[in-house]
């Protein structure tokens, strides 16, 4: 029996869920970790768990991402995002 995704059907909250909470966790965590650390782990995670993919594979695309995200912002836009108070602790301004 093929079951269709409503609004408001049992299957719908759940797949919502599935990324509310950790994009919900994710921002909370942008003032102590930084954009930068936050959405790696962000990455990581939803690679993981929604792609199915293994630990080395979502952590080498969770690092190319972010690096990615890391030049073409603070490099090539000049512009400065969230770094929390981590990334200043060990010398990334």
């Amino acid at each position: 029996e093929i079951r269709l995704s409503l609004v408001g059907s049992e299957m719908c909250i759940r797949d919502s869920g599935s990324i509310l909470v950790p994009t919900t966790i994710c921002a909370a965590l942008i003032p102590w970790l930084g954009l930068y650390l936050s959405g790696g782990l962000f990455l990581v995670f939803s690679i993981i768990t929604l792609g199915k993919t293994g630990f080395l594979k979502a952590l080498a695309i969770s690092v190319g991402v972010m690096a990615a995200f890391f030049f073409m912002f603070e490099w090539w836009f000049q512009v400065p995002l969230a770094k929390g108070i981590i990334m200043p602790a060990i010398g990334i301004y």
